[in-house]
């Protein structure tokens, strides 16, 4: 999977801000949803960055091409709850989510905007 940048989609922002995410080789299955939690992108490049224990799970306002071909993409709002950890930049690393409720694969990272 693969974070794109502007103008298709957007690394930062606001809250409601589109993420668009692209398949770049087959999947096993469509995904489920993203987990935004701190990972080892955000903390490696210096951002400021949630604590540990907190995580947000969106669900895909899209998913087009299958879902599990390279070329697909998934679509979503940043979501609310990324603001939960205060005002200011905060830099969230992207984990997928299987059906079976397996996170795995920090992806990339997406700093969000919040007043």
């Amino acid at each position: 999977m693969e974070e794109a940048a502007p103008p298709v989609g957007h690394c930062n922002g606001p809250i409601g801000t589109t993420i668009v995410l692209y398949v770049t080789r087959t999947l096993p299955s469509q995904l489920a949803a993203i987990v935004f939690k701190q990972g080892p992108i955000g903390m490696g490049s210096g951002q400021r960055t949630p604590s540990a224990t907190m995580l947000v799970q969106s669900k895909f306002s899209s998913v087009t091409g299958g879902g599990t071909a390279p070329g697909s993409v998934y679509t979503l709002p940043a979501p609310t709850a990324l603001c939960m950890a205060g005002s200011g930049f905060w830099t969230w690393d992207l984990w997928l989510l299987w059906p079976n409720g397996t996170v795995q694969g920090d992806i990339d990272d997406f700093t969000v905007q919040c007043p």
